[in-house]
């Protein structure tokens, strides 16, 4: 599960893959990226937004063929009236 301020959330896929698609990743590679994310946070019972958007950079800075430079640090969608983060949890 995911904490945030907005309280406790599972894992969504789709949004994260959403998130990145918005960042200027392709299809495949933004998939790819939110399964690997998910995988990587199976195990775990509870993450933090801010552990969850650290451990996302460092496999956005990994990945072969993705550049991130020039994109926005933060993954967030738009809600009217307010930025919020994308609410993943495992």
């Amino acid at each position: 599960m995911v904490v945030s301020k907005h309280g406790r959330y599972r894992f969504q896929i789709g949004m994260g893959t959403a998130s990145l698609l918005q960042r200027g990743l392709s299809m495949a590679d933004a998939l790819a990226v939110s399964t690997k994310l998910k995988e990587d946070r199976a195990a775990a019972k509870e993450i933090s937004t801010s552990e969850l958007e650290s451990r996302l950079q460092q496999l956005l800075e990994q990945w072969p063929g993705v550049d991130i430079s020039g994109t926005p640090a933060a993954i967030g969608i738009l809600r009217p009236g307010e930025r919020t983060e994308v609410l993943w949890g495992g």
